[in-house]
């Protein structure tokens, strides 16, 4: 409390008492509204995924909409209301964080530049008549009445407000397009191989005459144990072996004697 406050109080005969340290029940009063500025304060930054980094704003624009929503206590009458008596206008209030684009004044651009920026509404100036907005490219806040609002639109995503960073995460990093081969048929199992295509024209058959030899397999020098080699995908190699032919006994044909 400042000094003149404190004469103003003793030459008053007023006794200013303070509330003990640690005990917000002694000042329920000003703790029930901190309350609830900060409950609209969250439903306004959530709502739209706005970063913690403007909270300041966040909070100037719940206590702006405080004053001018209705109370029970003051007989459903804003307090500005109650203030002014008279109706207050309320067409002029828009969604908090949502995108918004201020028009570029013509002495400010070319012929060939845009005619507005991209910016994010951030509530309503108390010493202007305009709407507060914030050029994420510039990083100014700009005070316009010129503002075209997209109220359906969040300026921030779930991913910038957690990162505290703008829109700027998906312009930068956009998720590739990769192009899917359309001629390309893979296997819905994994486990199942397809035969590899073969040739109509080659000639599968066997011929009994022309003997079938078995290809020796070609082993390194190092020692190695099958067992542990499991290879379940791969088939198992099928040898085909031809029988030797196995000649009948010989016969002699004997001439009994007369």
């Amino acid at each position: 409390m400042s000094n003149n406050m404190s004469n103003y109080l003793s030459t008053q005969g007023i006794v200013h008492q303070t509330s003990c340290v640690g005990t917000p029940q002694q000042n329920e009063i000003a703790e029930r509204k901190n309350r609830d500025l900060l409950e609209k304060t969250r439903a306004l930054m959530f709502q739209m995924n706005v970063p913690k980094k403007f909270w300041s704003q966040g909070v100037l624009t719940a206590t702006y909409l405080i004053n001018r929503l209705p109370s029970r206590v003051l007989g459903f009458k804003s307090p500005l209301e109650m203030l002014k008596g008279r109706k207050i206008d309320l067409s002029h209030l828009k969604v908090f964080g949502c995108t918004c684009f201020v028009h570029i004044q013509a002495h400010q651009r070319d012929k060939l530049d845009p005619r507005a920026d991209k910016c994010v509404f951030l509530g309503y100036s108390s010493t202007q008549k305009g709407y507060k907005c914030y050029n994420y490219v510039t990083r100014k806040l700009i005070v316009s009445r010129d503002v075209r609002f997209d109220e359906a639109t969040p300026y921030f995503t779930r991913k910038s407000c957690d990162s505290g960073q703008g829109e700027f995460l998906s312009d930068l990093f956009p998720s590739p397009n990769l192009p899917i081969d359309e001629e390309c048929n893979l296997p819905v199992n994994p486990d199942v191989h397809s035969d590899p295509p073969m040739d109509e024209d080659c000639d599968l058959s066997i011929n009994p005459d022309s003997p079938v030899q078995e290809v020796p397999a070609v082993i390194s020098d190092a020692e190695v144990d099958m067992q542990s080699i499991v290879e379940p995908s791969s088939p198992p190699a099928v040898i085909l072996r031809r029988n030797p032919l196995v000649s009948p006994p010989a016969v002699v044909l004997r001439r009994n004697p007369p």
